[in-house]
């Protein structure tokens, strides 16, 4: 079994990408059932906005002393790996924002077992619908789609420091590890990535951590012929 620790921010454009990779690649090579995957906080801007006064091309723009036509030049590339990979991002019409109380939620999902659909879920949310996360009311119908306790979460968000110190020993573990951005992949407190690694950089690594761990991978079959006509359990195609 190979624990995986992954320290992410819901506004990170690469935490998406490479969540996907990382699924795409435990997939490829057979260690999918083998994994447990904790998501950790990681908060890019603590002070990002708390209401949805900003843009977030708008807001790098600011960051980055640069003006708002090379932000939109820069996102360009980000958006054709996002959709080389089956993501859709919507920069335009995406919003700066703060992400603490997605987070502290984050650790109730994970308490209840819900923890890989939230995080999937609030992705989704802001990179391809635009949803302003400390809308509370956006918030809450957006765990409780993925079945979390609409009660709950409700009271999660209005008591600020439910799940706070849950948060912040993300925030302290990765100061120690000198974790500075994200994504940042940790493996069995062993091995570490950073970035938004390719599918096939993961697999490479995964299948050298598993040779060195003793994982058992499912055989590769090397495959021949051209894709032609079969039949399965469903009928013939």
């Amino acid at each position: 079994m190979l624990k995986i620790d992954v320290w992410s921010d819901y506004v990170c454009p690469f935490c998406y990408i490479g969540k996907r990779e990382l699924e795409s690649a435990l997939i490829s090579v057979g260690l999918k059932e083998q994994v447990e995957l904790n998501f950790k906080a990681f908060e890019l801007n603590p002070n990002a906005p708390t209401e949805p006064t900003k843009g977030m091309l708008e807001d790098l723009s600011e960051q980055k002393g640069q003006p708002l036509e090379a932000i939109q030049q820069m996102v360009r590339g980000v958006i054709e790996r996002a959709t080389s990979i089956g993501l859709d991002y919507k920069f335009d019409d995406m919003l700066s924002q703060n992400t603490l109380d997605a987070h502290r939620v984050g650790k109730y999902a994970a308490e209840v077992g819900k923890a890989v659909d939230y995080h999937e879920r609030i992705f989704h949310a802001v990179f391809t619908e635009n949803k302003f996360l400390p809308n509370h009311d956006q918030l809450i119908e957006l765990a409780t789609e993925v079945g979390l306790d609409k009660d709950k979460v409700r009271t999660i968000i209005e008591d600020k420091n439910a799940y706070l110190s849950e948060v912040e020993s993300d925030k302290n573990q990765a100061r120690q590890l000198q974790i500075t951005g994200v994504p940042f992949f940790v493996i069995n407190h062993k091995y570490a990535l950073s970035g938004a690694q390719t599918k096939a950089d993961f697999e490479n690594a995964l299948e050298e951590i598993a040779k060195e761990e003793g994982i058992t991978l499912k055989p590769k079959l090397k495959k021949l012929g051209a894709d032609t006509n079969f039949c399965g359990t469903d009928g013939c195609d």
